[in-house]
């Protein structure tokens, strides 16, 4: 039985190798495929990067290599726009990506060997480096330059250099190629009318140098006339043949610096009668129509002219355009750069604001103080020696405002306001509110009358007179801010020429129910008869208030802010004294803004606010740009608070001991002939009506202007000051809280709800001052730039905050903020625009 079952088995298994021999397919091979990809392999400048979509297999197995250059005719070619690499040229293509002259693919084709993995083959781009080659041309009896080339170390391509059209001399055409001998160059020239140049050219590649070599064309022609010249290089040089028995010889002569030409003429061998020349002035050319076989010479004469060498001491300025990040210069056309006879420099210039641009402040040069514009809007200053200066200004995107139609006979076409403007308004009114410009309801006699009611204000121009105009000067809203701003007092404002404007806000073509108070950016074209104003403002008349407001001229547009929107009167007006800082501020008379800490013991001494070295002042000499309030007092010398009373006055003020303050001011004033007293008091409240009232009484008896200053001390130093003019706050007849308060949970309430850096000055005075007061504060703010501040008073009451605008804020040089406000309550001072998280 075993027996059997083994022959059995055998029977079997050869029954199932047959079936399986029979019922098993063999696998046929696989096709193998690849594809091409082009790696540029360090170039740094963008083209078009070589593609191949091309699946290749054992059938197609030969890439036609993607060639950098491209022939445009026989013998030359041309770039194509592929990546490249700074100072080296393509040399070819290699499978490895850091290759040797062994390693680059020969030709333009190749061939994927059998066994080629079917992974993607990658072609890297070789690079040879470039050295310099200058190659000059002789034809037709003269030497041209040709072209500046670059030799290509190369010892397997065809190519060593970019084949081009000589830049000097159009219709030359420089290519070459290689031989395979390292260094060994065949160059090629070509020039219509002249026999191929092909010739060798050695370089050794083992020293590379600078290279030059000259080229010399054989005229296809046998006949063709030759050309010379005198007193002169040629620019380009062309031979045309005219007929059988002529040619026209064309020319151009290069510039010479310190010479203009003078005349062109020519004569020709063996003649002494001059050759005809025809001019073409526009392209700059001379012809000759001359005889075959016979040698024309081109004699150049100039005239020599005074060079100005290069004023190695002129100043130097740059443009600063805050807001704008386009390729526009911040200059319309190029400064103007003069030299006085004391060694100075006059600099004229006239800003550019860019096409759907708004400027939003003024114009302003670094370490410039005397910064003056014309009619024309064409600004100028004196600068020093070896000096750089920057001329900053700030714009915004602009959106146009609606004009009306009755407003052209005014000259005023166009208007426009920044983006941030209308979105305010928008935000607040709706996405149908629109802005519009449309003529004023004034009467010329309202106008006159409004006009000759703040000439009575402003300041007397009588140097004897010693009331107290400036007083009155600074009771008028926004005198203070146009004062700083345009570093001028007001002398008059005239009547003549008064052009006035309604800018309001409308709602689906109806005027808004309800008025704008934010602050809103407006530049217009200047009215026809403003053209030739020099010194423009405008008088802002909103909720039964006049304010001043001062115009910026920026070529032929205006610019100004407004704080709410309705009636503008643009006027003309005439400037009085300056109010720029003495130059070189010494002494205490100058020194007038010098806070002071306490000593421990609680003693009344201000601190040093003298030259000792030893100051521990928070505010720096006066600037240009300090506050418009002491400025307009510093041709007659204010008290400084080293000389103030500093007297320890609980809060609330009394009237005992704001009393002997003044006295002692008042004494210390006239020992320094002083017509101005600061009473400094510290860490007091209110200042009651009664005694603002008394302080000015008192001070005007005596020929004095006042200004009360408090401090809010904080561990024995300033932490915060508050300063307003005493005749000008009395005659408000309120209550005035001078303090400050705690700042902590309205910053942290900011804080919460707002991603921009920002700080908090608490002042006790709710709702408006009245009157402009001058603030500094030690912030928490480092490295914040004054310009970049953004100032709002917060009600806590209401939930709402209100910017404030024209602060013409400072940091002073101990890190303390100074800035304007005639609001109170909590100032926030943010870096940018408030942005909600």
């Amino acid at each position: 039985m075993v027996l059997k079952l083994k022959k059995w088995n055998k029977a079997f298994a050869l029954v199932l190798a047959v079936c399986l021999c029979i019922t098993t397919a063999v696998p046929a091979f696989a096709t193998q495929q690849w594809t091409v990809v082009y790696d540029v392999n360090g170039a740094d400048k963008s083209g078009n990067l070589p593609k191949d979509e091309t699946v290749y297999d054992s059938g197609n197995r030969t890439v036609k290599l993607h060639h950098i250059y491209k022939l445009i005719s026989d013998g030359i070619l041309e770039r194509d726009e592929l990546p490249s690499k700074t100072g080296y040229a393509w040399v070819g293509w290699s499978l490895k990506e850091d290759a040797n002259g062994e390693d680059i693919i020969e030709g333009h084709e190749y061939t994927i060997p059998d066994n080629t993995p079917d992974s993607p083959i990658t072609f890297y781009a070789q690079w040879g480096k470039i050295y310099a080659a200058t190659i000059n041309i002789k034809y037709g009896g003269l030497s041209i330059p040709g072209a500046n080339v670059g030799i290509v170390d190369d010892p397997k391509s065809d190519l060593g250099f970019d084949a081009k059209e000589s830049s000097e001399n159009p219709g030359i055409y420089i290519g070459k190629i290689t031989n395979k001998a390292h260094g060994q160059y065949h160059l090629y020239v070509f020039k219509e009318g002249f026999e191929y140049y092909n010739e060798p050219v050695n370089f050794d590649m083992a020293n590379p140098q600078d290279f030059t070599t000259l080229v010399t064309l054989v005229p296809e022609d046998p006949n063709m006339p030759t050309f010379a010249m005198e007193g002169a290089k040629p620019g380009s040089l062309e031979f045309k043949k005219a007929d059988d028995s002529h040619y026209n010889i064309t020319f151009s002569i290069n510039p010479e610096k310190g010479k203009t030409l003078k005349s062109v003429t020519a004569k020709v061998d063996g003649s002494t009668d001059p050759v005809a020349l025809t001019e073409d002035q526009e392209a700059g050319t001379y012809t000759i129509n001359a005889d075959l076989k016979k040698k024309y010479t081109a004699v150049v004469e100039w005239d020599i002219v005074e060079v100005d060498e290069p004023d190695t001491d002129a100043p130097e300025i740059t443009a600063d355009l805050k807001g704008y990040e386009g390729d526009e210069s911040g200059f319309d056309g190029d400064p103007e750069i003069t030299k006085n006879e004391d060694g100075t420099y006059k600099i004229s210039f006239k800003p550019n604001i860019p096409e759907g641009y708004i400027s939003t402040g003024s114009v302003s040069v670094n370490n410039v103080t005397d910064l003056d514009v014309d009619a024309e809007g064409v600004y100028s200053f004196t600068a020093q020696a070896k000096t750089k200066y920057t001329v900053t200004f700030s714009v915004k995107a602009a959106n146009p405002v609606e004009v009306s139609p009755d407003l052209e006979d005014e000259g005023i076409t166009e208007v426009q306001t920044s983006g941030s403007s209308l979105d305010e308004i928008k935000e607040e009114f709706g996405e149908n509110a629109t802005l519009e410009v449309n003529p004023s309801e004034k009467s010329e006699e309202d106008i006159s009358k409004d006009i000759g009611e703040l000439n009575e204000l402003l300041p007397s121009s009588d140097p004897d007179d010693n009331t107290s105009d400036d007083d009155n000067a600074q009771s008028i809203p926004g005198y203070s801010a146009f004062v700083e701003a345009m570093g001028t007092l007001i002398k008059e404002i005239l009547t003549s020429n008064a052009v006035a404007v309604d800018i309001s806000i409308y709602v689906g073509g109806s005027p808004a129910e309800k008025t704008h108070n934010g602050s809103v950016n407006i530049q217009m074209s200047v009215p026809s008869k403003l053209q030739s104003a020099k010194n423009i403002l405008a008088i802002h008349h909103h909720k039964g208030q006049r304010r001043i407001v001062p115009v910026h001229r920026m070529g032929s547009k205006l610019n100004f802010t407004l704080q709410g929107l309705s009636d503008v009167v643009l006027v003309e007006y005439t400037p009085g004294e300056s109010v720029s800082e003495p130059s070189n501020p010494s002494g205490n008379d100058n020194n007038s803004y010098v806070a002071y800490n306490p000593s421990s013991s609680g003693s009344s001494s201000g601190g040093s606010g003298g030259s000792s070295g030893n100051s521990s002042s928070i505010f720096s000499p006066l600037t240009s740009t300090i506050n418009g309030i002491l400025k307009s007092q510093l041709t007659k010398g204010i008290v400084s608070a080293s000389s103030a009373v500093t007297a320890s006055v609980s809060a609330p003020a009394t009237q005992a001991a704001a009393a002997r303050a003044l006295s002692q001011a008042i004494s210390q004033a006239r020992i320094n002939g002083s017509n101005n007293a600061q009473i400094a008091m510290r860490n007091i409240s209110v200042v009651s009506a009664n005694i603002l009232q008394a302080l000015a009484s008192d001070a005007q008896k005596s020929g004095l202007n006042a200004y009360l200053s408090v401090d809010t001390m904080k561990n024995g130093v300033v932490d915060v000051r508050v300063q307003i003019p005493v005749s000008a706050a009395s005659r408000l007849g309120r209550d005035i809280n001078m303090a400050s308060m705690d700042n902590t949970a309205v910053k942290a309430h900011f804080n919460r709800y707002y991603s921009n850096r920002l700080d908090v000055v608490a002042l006790a005075q709710k709702g408006s001052f009245g009157i402009p007061a001058s603030v500094a504060a030690r912030l928490a703010l480092p490295n914040a730039k004054a310009a970049d501040l953004h100032f709002y008073s917060f009600n806590p009451a209401t939930n709402a905050y209100q910017e404030i605008t024209q602060t013409d804020a400072f940091f002073d040089a101990n890190g303390y903020l100074h800035f304007n406000t005639e609001l109170g309550d909590y100032i926030i001072i943010s870096v940018d625009t408030l942005k909600r998280k």
